[in-house]
């Protein structure tokens, strides 16, 4: 674009200095007319002059002043011809490369817009990228907890197991002894014993969704 650019301005200067050098030339061609006109009306009077008989020395030099001024006069006209052809000639390269200049331009704005929206749709990966290490550390540390307590659960089950092979377990006016072991954010807690219409029932473990597959019953 800058090329370009620079190419425009250089046509332009260029053009600039054509269409004075042009304008010079037709103001010299309008003085030559002018002269011209004036030769030949005195060369028309020294025809009259001739005719009546009185004859004149300057006739020739009128004469070979009105040849040289038309030589000088086609010469210049020539001139202006060759100027506006090469003038045709850079407005139609300056209209070019203007075209191209806005063609590149055009190509910019849409890298630009192109751009400014990969920028978008990156800060919004960013944006799920982080979101996602987020909730990924939140899982790891939920996982993390759960572990401990299945860890917890089954400790206190095994202690439980442990207690009731070495120490009997007295019965309280018909009431089943057995508990029941409930997991609760992280804590273990003993609830009341469990009777289901007064017939004694075996030991019964509340666990948490997706902690275990399954746990034994103890008697």
């Amino acid at each position: 674009t800058s090329h370009n650019a620079t190419q425009n301005e250089e046509l332009k200067t260029r053009l600039c200095a054509l269409q004075k050098k042009y304008d010079d030339s037709q103001d010299e061609q309008n003085e030559l007319l002018k002269v011209q006109l004036q030769l030949q009306s005195e060369l028309r009077q020294l025809k009259v002059l001739k005719s009546t008989g009185v004859e004149s020395p300057s006739e020739k030099e009128l004469l070979c002043r009105l040849q040289k001024l038309q030589l000088q006069y086609q010469h210049i006209t020539c001139e202006k011809d060759k100027l506006l052809e090469v003038q045709h000639q850079l407005c139609g390269d300056l209209r070019y490369h203007e075209a191209e200049v806005q063609r590149l331009k055009d190509i910019v704005a849409s890298f630009q817009e192109s751009n400014e929206k990969n920028a978008e749709m990156h800060a919004q990966l960013q944006e799920m990228k982080r979101l996602y290490q987020t909730s990924k550390e939140e899982l790891e540390r939920q996982k993390y907890m759960y572990d401990q307590l299945e860890q917890d659960l089954l400790l206190c089950q095994q202690e439980l197991k442990e207690l009731k092979t070495t120490t009997p377990i007295p019965e309280d006016k018909g009431k089943c002894a057995n508990k029941v072991i409930v997991l609760k954010r992280g804590e273990i807690s003993w609830v009341l014993p469990l009777e289901r219409g007064g017939v004694r029932a075996k030991d019964e473990v509340i666990q948490p969704r997706g902690l275990m597959s399954s746990l034994s019953s103890h008697s």
